[in-house]
């Protein structure tokens, strides 16, 4: 509960008695002003669909993934600096372990891990999986049940992720990690194991987002779905962690014989630098990017990503938000599409037209992704997060 939230719906409701006695006092201007703030309020729950005890219950405004403005960026920021984790390879190992979780969203400073899932692969052959439910203490919302198939009712006689952690490490042992955009996986999986005993997860890893747009030149988008499909492989519409593991896992292994097939010199990819075969110009609301193609590097997870821009941010303003993500080779759309990669959140709580909490971005957003698209719907604080981990100062 929200203690100054609680004063103010008091203050709010006493109105109607304070109007009554300031126009038995005589104090008319007193009376007005009560009356001017009661219908105000009033007026902004109605257009706003707000009610009032939730509004009082409601301790962060975490509504998928929205993220509160100001104190909250400063309150719990782990970034990549101060993660000591393992380093992101470019690799083709034999051995490894495929890691994909589910959770609450993407936000890692209140997002819970609802699944972990994971496959242990030696010798390009799996040899024993994980997975496991995990409680995350908290309702699930209708987007999520409708995303993964998973309900409340399911977690409630689930374990919590501290009972779990230790069969998970146990798991994954000191193998390299392997998974698609896995640096979200990597990031939750640190940030939970050091706080429950202040673990630090040091696995190095493998992406195959990564090892997709070097070795797959030439698809659409580098989404696990495309991937999977480029690889003859279908995925399941649901999104369940084990499935994508496998999913991954697959994947994976016929990039490795495409690679072997066609002679691809693995590691030829990585030493020559980007000169403008993946550049494209840039033309969103007047900006270009300032980089040159040349200086792009192509490997960050902004290469080649369309990223589009919902609510007011709190560190930069949405143009310089866009520049920046012009200038690491990304690109911006106005509006959700099928080409959207990424809706990043801001703040939204004072914008007059958004109802129900959500834009009309985050609900278009939340249609497609049921519908199977992978568009990954992220806060600002987790966008802020991903520059880090691409090797931008945000300041």
């Amino acid at each position: 509960m929200n203690i100054f939230r609680v004063i103010l719906l008091l203050f709010w409701i006493i109105q109607p008695l304070s109007i009554i006695r300031f126009l038995n006092e005589g104090k008319t201007s007193f009376a007005i002003f009560s009356l001017l703030f009661f219908v105000s309020v009033l007026f902004i729950f109605y257009k706003k669909r707000i009610n009032p005890l939730q509004w009082v219950m409601k301790e962060k405004s975490q509504n998928n993934y929205v993220n509160n403005p100001k104190k909250n960026f400063k309150e719990k920021k782990m970034s990549s600096e101060k993660r000591d984790k393992g380093s992101s390879l470019m690799a083709l190992p034999d051995d490894y372990v495929v890691v994909d979780l589910e959770t609450t969203g993407y936000d890692l400073r209140y997002d819970k891990i609802i699944e972990v899932g994971a496959l242990k692969v030696q010798g390009g052959e799996i040899v024993s999986k994980f997975s496991s439910l995990i409680n995350p203490k908290k309702p699930l919302t209708s987007f999520i049940v409708d995303l993964t198939g998973i309900t409340d009712k399911e977690l409630s006689s689930a374990p919590t992720f501290d009972e779990v952690a230790g069969d998970v490490l146990s798991f994954i042992g000191d193998e390299i990690v392997l998974g698609h955009n896995v640096t979200f996986d990597v990031n939750f999986l640190y940030d939970n194991f050091y706080e429950k005993d202040r673990t630090k997860f040091k696995n190095d890893h493998v992406d195959l987002y990564r090892l997709s747009k070097k070795v797959f030149t030439g698809l659409p988008n580098y989404k696990l779905t495309t991937v999977a499909e480029h690889c003859g492989i279908k995925r399941e519409d649901r999104h369940r962690a084990l499935d994508d593991c496998i999913v991954t896992h697959q994947a994976y292994k016929e990039m490795k014989n495409y690679i072997k097939s066609n002679d691809i010199d693995f590691q030829s990819l990585w030493k020559s630098k980007n000169k403008g075969s993946y550049y494209r110009a840039f033309d969103v609301s007047s900006l270009v990017s300032t980089v040159k193609p040349e200086d792009i590097n192509p490997d960050t997870i902004f290469f080649k990503q369309e990223f589009v821009f919902t609510g007011a941010m709190e560190k930069y303003s949405r143009k310089d938000a866009a520049q920046i993500v012009l200038n690491l080779g990304g690109t911006v759309g106005k509006n959700v599409t099928k080409r959207t990669n990424y809706l990043v959140i801001g703040n939204l709580d004072f914008i007059p037209s958004i109802k129900d909490g959500k834009s009309t971005k985050q609900k278009k957003a939340e249609a497609m992704q049921l519908k199977g698209y992978d568009i990954k719907t992220i806060s600002e604080f987790t966008f802020y997060e991903m520059l880090e981990d691409s090797g931008f100062k945000v300041s």
